[in-house]
């Protein structure tokens, strides 16, 4: 169904072809027959009516509130249970009821009612530990609270749901995480925490296909790709500079883009969609890092290790190494076999395989002490070239194919990298001006024409 705002208009263009004689009657009823212009007041009405009860319902809410604060103290804990479990039994059941509606109003407001039900949820849990005097950090009950709303967006499938419980859990995680790097702390879900990179892909990428959705798609995948970073920062933190360090670096920088260009899921239905994503989000992250490494300071002192000794002293690292590296060997080999034809990539999956491996060694020879990366300007200038190449092949896809997206970012990071050299360096004011001056001069006559090149075709 296409959206309500395009039926809309395309409903008083048609009102005026008729009017000015374009098209015929029967034309117009069989436009109004395909895109239900007999629905578009009743739609106008339902959500009129879904504002009301918005509105009727937040202030009922706060009027409950307000006075179950003014009683809370007085009530028996037996009460406040009951309260909070039925107030917490009722939103969710009767958001469940309006889920199944045939009518669309019944559904929205249904939803609305599940997502206000997972949010009693994390206030239901605060409140019963407060009641029964149950002390544990705040991280903890983010996480329980993630993982509840988790089992509610696995039952239901709503995407909503799946994106505040990705966001719980990441608050959790996040929150906990000074913790974790401090080895005097004692942690009740330490196990958890150093696994949420293998847990999160386990948890999220089959959520985002149970959902269809690629907004939980592109949360989850930032959410396993950021926790497996931070893994490894944990672990090169311990070891020193060796070439156990470089390995593990190396496998940091060039698993994740690997994996996410390699990515296809089961279901045919998204399969496309879902590679499209994953492959952006796979050149989004090369681009960062070729961005970060740029910067000539970065290189003078890449020293990470605090210890002399080249051991593995987190094996839950080493185990997510292990899987992490085994998927992405498996999903490359099934990007081959699609072909049907024998084993064979395409020219755009070689280059960006031989991309991510480049950095990631580029990296990990640095962090290993290889002599040749010793020299500050020669790793520079590799990573400005592989950046200034990587701008200039999204610009040529997006003109080739068409795509603002893409068209766009190549410009972007064209246009950032020279920016930050120019910061960078020390250089006249007059010269920066004028190369500032150029620079956007050139980004909007070539964002114009391209636009009009897009009319044109």
């Amino acid at each position: 169904m296409a959206s309500e705002k395009f039926r809309q208009q395309l409903r008083k263009e048609a009102e005026k072809w008729q009017a000015e004689g374009l098209i015929d009657p029967s034309v117009f009823h069989r436009l109004a027959q395909r895109y239900q212009f007999h629905t578009l007041e009743a739609d106008r009405q339902s959500r009129f009516i879904i504002i009301l009860f918005g509105l009727g319902g937040l202030l009922l809410g706060l009027g409950l509130i307000t006075l179950v604060a003014a009683n809370w103290q007085g009530w028996s804990r037996g009460v406040r249970v009951g309260l909070l479990l039925s107030l917490f039994i009722a939103v969710n059941s009767a958001g469940f009821w309006g889920w199944h509606s045939p009518q669309q109003r019944w559904q929205r407001l249904g939803k609305g009612l599940l997502l206000c039900g997972a949010l009693l949820l994390g206030a239901n849990l605060g409140l019963m530990s407060q009641m029964f005097h149950q002390s544990g950090a705040v991280y903890e009950l983010y996480f329980v609270w993630g993982i509840g709303v988790l089992a509610m967006a696995y039952g239901l499938q709503l995407t909503w749901l799946a994106i505040l419980a990705i966001g719980l859990i990441g608050v959790g995680y996040w929150w906990g995480l000074p913790n974790l790097f401090d080895p005097g702390e004692t942690m009740r879900l330490s196990v958890v925490m150093q696994y949420v990179p293998l847990l999160a892909m386990v948890l999220y990428l089959p959520l985002a296909e149970l959902c269809q959705s690629q907004w939980v798609l592109v949360w989850g995948v930032v959410a396993v790709v950021s926790a497996f970073e931070v893994s490894v920062i944990r672990e090169l933190s311990t070891i020193a500079p060796s070439f156990l360090a470089g390995g593990v670096v190396t496998a940091a920088i060039a698993l994740p883009p690997l994996l996410l260009w390699a990515y296809y899921p089961r279901r045919i239905d998204i399969r496309l969609q879902f590679h499209a994503v994953t492959s952006r989000l796979a050149i989004l992250f090369l681009a960062a890092v070729c961005y970060l490494f740029s910067f000539h300071y970065i290189w003078r002192d890449l020293n990470v290790g605090r210890n002399e000794e080249a051991v593995l002293s987190h094996p839950a690292v080493f185990g997510q190494l292990i899987v992490f590296t085994s998927l992405t060997i498996y999903q490359w080999w099934r990007l081959g076999q699609r072909r049907n034809r024998g084993w064979r990539l395409a020219f755009n999956s070689t280059l960006v395989a031989v991309t991510s491996v480049l950095t990631g060694l580029g990296v990990g020879s640095a962090v290993a002490g290889f002599s040749l990366f010793n020299v500050v300007w020669l790793p520079t200038v590799i990573y400005n070239a592989l950046l200034f190449f990587l701008a200039i092949a999204l610009i040529r896809q997006g003109l080739n194919q068409e795509i603002r997206l893409q068209f766009w970012a190549g410009l972007l990071f064209l246009s950032l990298q020279i920016f930050s050299r120019m910061l960078e360096y020390q250089t006249g004011l007059v010269f920066k001006s004028v190369i500032f001056f150029l620079c956007g001069l050139a980004i909007v006559v070539a964002g114009l024409w391209f636009e009009r090149y897009l009319q044109q075709e």
